[in-house]
């Protein structure tokens, strides 16, 4: 063995080397930053509360900072500071429930602010105003801002602070079609992990439903169809059996226009793309019958193919900037101008 390879080896820290064994990769950036910062801040953790870190705790002040700020945009100071603040205050909360409700709420109606148009893409919200807008102390309202960072809502300023996130068209693109992926890889397990004709009632139920109401007309039963079909892709999610996928999944929904539910406010906003509703109602026909054979290839095929039928949708939507302004989460994404700026 060399000498550089020596001296690389003996560089290694007694984690990264069992990390490496283990998971026979390198750590990333982000996950060394989690590994030496974990310890000192469980540590911190038990000198305030006198008890160990919940799962949802640890998640909340260290694995989402971490992954919301990328590997270049986070630092072992930065991290132990935004945690030490959040420990502390939180320490002083009467009631530590009190303070997870606080944190939901303001995550929930924060979300909403921001697809609803309150904020101009990259506009800094004032803590201080929004704790008061939203009824919450400023502790809940810092987790909830982390939260939303880690889904990709907000963005963390340089020096303190969160911001609205600015999306542009690419970035819808490339959410879309990492779900068209990930829900592809689910409807496959689907297939292949359903065992008998039971576990497809769920989605069977859903799939009536939706025929039976399409012959109301999309503008007396869209509301209803916003939560039907979501319900039908969230329960492919619940035949795949994956808890890490659905998770990932889940997450991409939150981002403007990307979730299931976006295609029908698209309907209801552009005329022109309403007749393509019994388009989709059919690939969710093809896709539950692929299922219910239990093949895999073709289940896979026509969800990413469905999923992706949704950046076809959103364009059309694009060409008329007026109607565009009026869907929820529009005011987050920056389009190109005539001239391709």
């Amino acid at each position: 063995m060399s000498h550089r390879m020596r001296s690389r080896k003996s560089a290694q820290t007694p984690i990264e080397a069992i990390f490496e064994r283990v998971m026979r990769r390198k750590m990333t950036p982000q996950e060394r930053v989690y590994f030496q910062l974990r310890a000192p801040i469980e540590q911190m953790f038990r000198d305030i509360f006198k008890r160990e870190m919940t799962p949802a705790e640890r998640e909340i002040l260290l694995a989402e900072p971490v992954e919301a700020q990328g590997p270049r945009g986070i630092t072992s100071e930065s991290l132990s500071t935004r945690a030490a603040i959040s420990i502390a205050v939180i320490g002083n909360e009467k009631s530590l429930r009190l303070g997870a409700t606080q944190v939901s709420r303001a995550v929930m109606e924060l979300r909403e602010l921001l697809l609803r148009g309150e904020f101009r893409r990259g506009e800094r919200i004032a803590e201080i105003a929004m704790a008061a807008r939203l009824g919450v102390s400023r502790t809940p309202l810092r987790l909830a801002f982390e939260r939303l960072a880690n889904e990709g809502l907000l963005q963390a300023l340089p020096h303190a602070g969160f911001a609205a996130k600015e999306f542009s068209p690419d970035d819808i693109w490339q959410a879309i079609e990492a779900r068209s992926i990930l829900e592809g890889a689910a409807a496959r397990m689907a297939a292949e992990r359903s065992r008998n004709s039971a576990q497809l009632e769920t989605l069977r139920q859903i799939d009536h439903e939706v025929e039976a109401s399409l012959k109301e007309g999309i503008e007396v039963f869209a509301d209803r169809y916003l939560d039907l079909n979501e319900a039908f892709h969230s329960a492919i999610l619940d035949l795949a059996d994956n808890r890490v996928l659905r998770r990932e999944v889940e997450k991409i929904w939150r981002l403007p226009f990307v979730s299931p539910r976006a295609i029908i406010l698209l309907y209801q906003k552009v005329p022109a793309l309403k007749e393509i509703v019994p388009i989709a109602q059919e690939q969710h026909h093809g896709i539950l019958h692929a299922i219910e054979r239990g093949e895999g290839a073709r289940a896979e095929s026509l969800a990413r193919e469905h999923t992706l039928m949704t950046r076809r949708n959103l364009e059309i939507a694009m060409e008329d900037a007026i109607f565009f302004d009026m869907i929820p989460g529009a005011s987050l994404v920056k389009l190109r101008s005539a001239g391709g700026i």
